[in-house]
């Protein structure tokens, strides 16, 4: 037996394989508690009344959580939104063999089928889980429920698991992605997805009633052989082997084979007769695209870090800093009183403790009552300045600058605030972009796949249920239309806006202005920016000069000389003023017009 056939064995004995993955999977939970550790301390869940009840407060203090980590997360969400909401197009296709190709149609059509309902969520969950632990994942499912036969599922961080020492995870033998489901859920697998009826009931029968509703851990191993990806299903608690046998990972890839049969024609002659099949193509890579939330040196994937590593000591030192405060705020609120006397002792203690001070009453000993005092507003000024430091730490420039203590923001300040901001967040939004490709990319072999073979509508040709097999069977690459139509739009907006107030009271303000409100405001951009070419001076002059001058040039012989003279005036004048602004009339009609006239009144003159 050759080693291949060796490795075979091995991945299919589910007895012999059982030992590694365990191993496996105990060694990860140490990360899949600190995963758990790590959403607590975003989430800063505290009760105030528990604790006061359970004495770790007094009565008099609070705990005012100050969510650092969430806060940050949510700032850094705004550009990535943008850059998968804003474009009209999921990506750019881009010929292999001739770029110059129009590929319009098949980005639309690409984008309708990706974009079905809720098709952002995994995207949003993916983000939001890298930014808090460091990276988080998505695994593309070949699924004929989806309108392209492909969707995106979320692989929270916990849940993509591999050997503590890998530095990329496709390069692994082994990787796991954990489940979990309840009892009913696993017995609908055994129809819906061929789960073996027998493990399957040795899990049942290994759960009390009362627990039925209990998640329990189910896994998808993924290996690799021969260059080839299989995956298989497994448990690994009571079952004895697989829950689902390993086999080839199927995404709905395939190529045409022709086979050509030779038959026998009516006549007896023999007559070659092609025949073809679909073959699933191997997979040579794991179907599940890793989203780190930011490159660094390091090199294990364990390494990377996020938002709750970065915010933790930052989150803590703003929390308990606001709860002293208005605690002390509470405290020196509060009205305490002593007995005037010299021996106060004689009197029983916990008597006059539960006495309680009430308004418009007569007392009949002297009382002093004090407070303790106020904590120094001092302690706001260096919140703050932990706040600042905190928006500059995660790139809000912008916000830092703003709040920033001393002297007045300089609008310069404001604007250099800004471009550092743009230039932090282009960073992890590059980092995004590469994300976005390798996981569309994928995607679309498996609809170029399906398509090919019409099991989905996609490009079909007009007036027929026929999909286009010579565009969609083109070699394209594909790239993030958030490059192009989002970054490359934000900066064109800003050059715009820098340049805006230089070009005040010059021919091209109007021009700018247009662009300005073309590439802001993304539905009736065009409408109001045409509007306001319409109606810039420019405009209206060029508009009136050429009716002015068609005008003149027909009712000419109708002016006497005082007339013509004046229109030659206020033509010329009108000449004169575009000309100032480097606008040349868009023919020569006013400048003969504007000839015709004096020769008129030339005419007219003599003639008088």
């Amino acid at each position: 037996m050759d080693q291949v056939e060796e490795q075979v064995s091995k991945f299919q004995d589910f007895q012999k394989i059982k030992p590694r993955l365990n191993k496996l999977i105990t060694d990860f939970n140490s990360e899949v508690e600190r995963t758990e550790a790590r959403r607590e301390i975003r989430d800063v869940d505290f009760s105030v009344s528990d604790a006061r009840a359970n004495g770790k407060l007094d009565q008099s203090d609070t705990f005012i959580p100050i969510r650092v980590i969430d806060t940050n997360i949510r700032r850094e969400q705004p550009p990535f939104v943008a850059y998968l909401k804003q474009s009209k197009r999921l990506m750019t296709f881009s010929d292999v063999e001739d770029p110059s190709i129009n590929t319009t149609e098949i980005e639309n059509e690409f984008t309708r089928g990706m974009t079905y309902e809720e098709w952002e969520i995994p995207h949003f969950k993916c983000r939001d889980g890298s930014a808090s632990h460091g990276w988080a994942a998505v695994e593309v499912v070949f699924d004929e429920r989806y309108p392209l036969h492909v969707g995106l599922d979320y692989v929270a961080h916990e849940d993509l698991i591999f050997p503590l020492v890998s530095e990329d995870y496709q390069k692994n033998e082994i990787i796991l992605r954990r489940f979990t489901m309840n009892i009913s859920q696993l017995e609908s697998f055994v129809v819906d997805q061929g789960f073996k009826a027998e493990q399957v009931k040795l899990i049942k029968d290994s759960i009390s009633e009362t627990e039925r509703d209990k998640d329990i851990n189910i896994y998808k191993c993924f290996y690799r052989e021969g260059g080839v990806i299989y995956s298989g299903w497994m448990e690994n608690g009571k079952t004895t082997d697989w829950l689902l046998a390993p086999s080839m990972v199927h995404l709905g890839i395939q190529h045409e084979e022709i086979n050509v049969e030779i038959v026998a024609d009516p006549l007896g002659q023999p007559q070659a007769v092609p025949d073809s099949t679909w073959v699933d193509d191997p997979i040579d890579v794991y179907p599940i695209i890793l989203l780190p939330y930011f490159e660094t040196e390091k090199k294990r994937i364990l390494d990377y870090k996020g938002r709750v590593f970065q915010d933790k000591h930052k989150q803590e030192a703003m929390t308990a800093g606001w709860s002293a405060f208005l605690s002390a705020q509470l405290k020196a609120s509060g009205i305490y009183a002593s007995l005037d006397r010299d021996n106060p002792g004689s009197t029983n203690q916990a008597k006059l403790q539960s006495i309680k001070i009430t308004p418009n009453a007569i007392v009949d000993e002297k009382v002093n009552f004090f407070h303790p005092d106020y904590p120094d507003p001092s302690m706001l000024s260096a919140l703050q300045a932990l706040e600042v430091q905190n928006a500059q730490e995660v790139g809000q420039m912008t916000f830092a600058v703003q709040n920033k203590k001393g002297s007045r923001t300089t609008a310069t300040e404001i604007d250099a605030a800004r471009e550092d901001t743009g230039l932090l967040t282009s960073v992890q939004v590059t980092l995004y972009s590469t994300f976005i490709r390798k996981v569309y990319t994928l995607a679309w072999k498996i609809v170029q796949s399906q398509a090919l073979q019409n099991k989905i509508k996609f490009l079909q040709i007009k007036g027929t249920k026929t999909n286009n097999i010579a565009v969609i069977g083109r070699d394209y690459l594909l790239f993030a239309a958030g490059d192009t139509d989002v970054v490359r739009k934000q900066e064109l907006l800003a050059s715009y806006k820098d340049i805006l107030p230089l070009v005040q009271n010059t021919a091209i303000y109007f021009d700018v202005l247009a662009e300005v409100v073309r590439l802001t405001i993304q539905e009736k951009g065009e409408l109001l920016a045409n509007k306001i070419l319409a109606g810039s001076p420019v405009g209206i002059i060029q508009s009136l000069l050429s009716v002015v001058t068609g005008v003149a040039q027909h009712e000419a012989n109708d002016l006497n000389p005082d007339e013509i003279e004046g229109l030659t005036s206020v033509i010329q004048n009108a000449n004169n003023y575009l000309g100032q602004m480097g606008i040349k009339s868009s023919s020569g009609s006013e400048a003969a017009g504007q000839k015709q006239l004096s020769n008129d009144n030339s005419r007219a003159t003599t003639a008088a």
